[in-house]
This record gives structure tokens, sequence and C-alpha cells, in this order.
């Protein structure tokens, strides 16, 4: 038996758990866009219908 293993459980540790946080912080990157176009969206469409509705009620008076 080998007194050096070439692969280390600790270093296979290490390379899933740096695998695992690149793929976390892309998702969390990925989600944060997300929600800020959502948001953006959101922001949109409530001023649209705020001009819209204003709009209506200047129309109707």
């Amino acid at each position: 038996m080998p007194a050096h293993n070439p692969i280390d459980s600790e270093d296979v540790g290490g390379h899933v758990w740096l695998v695992s946080t690149r793929a976390a912080q892309s998702t969390v990157r990925r989600t944060d866009m997300q929600a800020r176009g959502l948001s953006y969206a959101f922001t949109r469409i409530m001023l649209f219908s705020f001009f819209v509705s204003r709009f209506y009620v200047e129309r109707k008076v």
C-alpha cells in the first residue's frame, strides 16, 4: 500500500466544496439579476398604469 495516496479525500472534499461554492455564487447572481428585472418590470407596469389611469380620469372629466 503506498504511503502517499495521489487522490486524497481532503483534496476531493475541497474540490467539491470549491465547485459547489462557485455554483452557489453563480446561482445567487442569476437570481439577483432576475429579481432586479422583476422589480424593474413591476415599477414600469405601476408607472404605466398610474399614467393611464390619470389620463383616463382627465379625459373623463
